[in-house]
C-alpha cells in the first residue's frame, strides 16, 4: 500500500503545484465555481490520479479502482472551490493541503481494506520491485522540498514581504535559492553529513554579509533570517522523517 500512496501522493504534488498554471488559480479565485481554470486543473488531476493508480501494485477490482479515482478527483474538486472562496494566506494553503493528504490516505486504506490484501503477492512484488519505495520516497521529498515549501515560506512571510522594498534581486532568484539550497540540505541529512548544512549555512552568510551590515535598519537581516531559519528547519524535518523512513 506504500507504493499506492506515494504514487498518489506524487500525482497530488505534480497536478498542484507543477501542472497548474498562475492563470488558473487566478481564474479560480475569480470566478470560483464557474471557473474554466479550475475545471482544466481538475482534468489534469484525474489524468495524474488515473496514471498513479493504473501503476499501483495492490490489486484492485475495476468497480473499487474507479472509485477510488472518483474519491481522489471529487474531493479534490469539492477542497479547490471551497478553498477559493476564501480569503487565501498561509493558514487555507495548509487546511487545503492536509484535506487533500488526508483523502490520499484514506483512499488508499480503504483499497488495502477491499482488497484484502496486506501480504504482497508475486504479480506486486514485480510491480513494486519497478517502483520501489525508496525512489518513490525520495522523489516526492525532493518534489515537497521544492514548489509546494517555496508556497507555503512565501505565503508564511507574506505579510513582513510588504514591508520591505520589492526593488532590489533578480525575479525568481529567491525562490530558486530557497529550492536548491533545500535540495542540498536534504541531501546532506540524508547521509548523514550535518556538517555540510553547516558549511552551507555559513557560506550563505558570507555572501549576505553585504546585505546584513547594511545601515538600511532591521528589516531585512531579520526577514533574511526568519525565511532561512524556516526553509532551513523544514529541510532538515524532511530530510530527517526520509531518512527514518528509509530506515
Amino acid at each position: 500500500m506504500a507504493v499506492t500512496a506515494l504514487l498518489l501522493f506524487l500525482a497530488h504534488l505534480l497536478g498542484d503545484f507543477y501542472l497548474q498554471p498562475q492563470a488558473w488559480i487566478d481564474s479560480r479565485y475569480q470566478h470560483r465555481i464557474r471557473s474554466l481554470g479550475l475545471f482544466k486543473h481538475i482534468v489534469v488531476h484525474a489524468i495524474v490520479a488515473a496514471l498513479a493508480l493504473a501503476l499501483s501494485p495492490l490489486p484492485m477490482s475495476l468497480p473499487s479502482l474507479i472509485l477510488a479515482w472518483a474519491a481522489v478527483v471529487l474531493s479534490h474538486y469539492g477542497i479547490d472551490i471551497w478553498k477559493s472562496y476564501q480569503k487565501g494566506g498561509f493558514r487555507y494553503f495548509l487546511l487545503d493541503q492536509v484535506g487533500h493528504w488526508l483523502v490520499i490516505a484514506g483512499t488508499t486504506l480503504a483499497l488495502g481494506a477491499a482488497a484484502n490484501i496486506w501480504q504482497v503477492s508475486e504479480l506486486a512484488a514485480f510491480c513494486e520491485h519497478l517502483l520501489s519505495v525508496k525512489a518513490l520516497l525520495l522523489l516526492a521529498a525532493v518534489l515537497l522540498l521544492s514548489e509546494p515549501v517555496a508556497i507555503a515560506i512565501s505565503m508564511a512571510l507574506d505579510s513582513y514581504t510588504r514591508q520591505l522594498d520589492d526593488d532590489e534581486g533578480l525575479l525568481k532568484a529567491g525562490k530558486w535559492l530557497g529550492i536548491i539550497e533545500r535540495w542540498l540540505i536534504f541531501g546532506f541529512v540524508l547521509n548523514g553529513l550535518y556538517v555540510g548544512v553547516g558549511f552551507l549555512l555559513a557560506m550563505k552568510s558570507i555572501f549576505r554579509i553585504g546585505d546584513l551590515t547594511r545601515a538600511r535598519d532591521r528589516k531585512l537581516t531579520e526577514y533574511i533570517m526568519l525565511g532561512t531559519l524556516l526553509s532551513v528547519s523544514i529541510a532538515i524535518g524532511v530530510g530527517a522523517l526520509t531518512r527514518y523512513l528509509l530506515g
